[in-house]
């Protein structure tokens, strides 16, 4: 990737990043408990990706981009390290639904 590239694709995945973090805040002022878990489940898995899909083999490309301590630049939340490898087309997901795929299906 290039340099002005990668410089693009940090800045955008740090605002994307801020807003999901809105939502959440957004969803656990007025949303149930149960629906804000759920919520908040989805929203995690999509800044899973963010950071570790795109952010991190960004910054291990460009190590220049990613931003320092101490800087406004930055997610707003900690990620810790990866709980599993990224799916890939050889390692699709694992369906967490319990029921059989007809009953997954909607009308």
């Amino acid at each position: 990737m290039k340099a002005h590239t990668a410089e693009h694709l940090v800045e955008r995945a740090m605002r994307i990043s801020d807003d999901l973090n809105e939502m959440v805040r957004d969803i656990e002022a007025n949303e149930p408990d149960d629906e804000s878990a759920r919520l908040r489940h989805a929203i995690g898995r999509v800044m899973w990706a963010v950071y570790y899909e795109i952010l991190r083999p960004t910054f291990e490309e460009h190590p220049s981009v990613e931003p320092q301590a101490g800087t406004t630049a930055s997610p707003a939340t900690k990620m810790g390290p990866a709980p599993r490898e990224p799916r890939t087309a050889d390692r699709p997901a694992r369906s967490r639904s319990r029921r059989p795929p007809a009953a997954r299906t909607r009308s």
